[in-house]
């Protein structure tokens, strides 16, 4: 059975009106080596597919009644969410091989308080 291989990467774009206000993404996964990996802003999350991830978005000192937007695209498929989620800490199964960016958006309004990508 052939391995596919894939990377998300954690860049960080932060938008924040507040300094100490804002979403603070982690990843966790199982390594190959059967060792739980995490992964902070900067980091990378590389393994063979499938691979569970658990994302947390960390928010801190967000306005009451904010909104968490996770958007899930695979390269080659930019401007086409394959996946949007609207939970705090989702669990996401990588199952192609290649690049998918990972974006956390915090709204208020529909007005965007924060964001990063992975």
């Amino acid at each position: 059975m052939k391995k596919s291989i894939f990377t998300a990467i954690f860049l960080l774009a932060t938008l924040s009106f507040d300094a100490f206000a804002g979403v603070d993404p982690t990843a966790t996964y199982i390594s190959s080596d059967g060792v739980e990996e995490k992964v902070e802003k900067g980091g990378e999350v590389k393994g063979d597919a499938p691979l569970l991830v658990k994302f947390t978005a960390n928010p801190s000192n967000l306005e009451a009644g904010y909104t968490l937007e996770w958007h899930f695209v695979h390269s080659g498929a930019e401007g086409k969410d394959e996946v949007t989620r609207y939970e705090d800490n989702p669990e996401f199964t990588f199952t192609q091989s290649g690049q998918t960016m990972v974006s956390l958006i915090a709204r208020l309004n529909n007005e965007v308080l924060d964001s990063a990508s992975i």
